[in-house]
């Protein structure tokens, strides 16, 4: 048997943590629903700094308000159908 490098081993092993973000759209229960939809993200924690902040210049590249007042929401950004999305829904993904 070979020797184990224990510089490596440590290296290997050291605690890494994660950011966990899990959402769900749809019931499995209800038999109106077409689809269940779960879905995540996981982030380093090193990268969640970077990650918010291209989010944040994101929305503010809309000039919808404060950027951090604004929520991001699917369908109704899309659909254009609550608060700000309702005015500029069609020409943000116009393009």
């Amino acid at each position: 048997m070979g020797s184990v490098d224990l510089a490596l081993l440590r290296f290997s092993w050291a605690p890494r943590m994660h950011i966990l973000y899990v959402d769900d759209s749809g019931s499995p229960d209800n038999p109106n629903d077409t689809f269940f939809v779960l879905g995540g993200i996981s982030v380093f924690e090193r990268g969640i700094y970077h990650l918010m902040k291209a989010a944040d210049d994101l929305v503010a590249s809309f000039e919808l308000g404060d950027p951090h007042e604004i929520e991001l929401h699917g369908s109704p950004m899309y659909s254009g159908r609550d608060g700000v999305w309702r005015s500029s829904a069609r020409a943000i993904w116009s393009g």
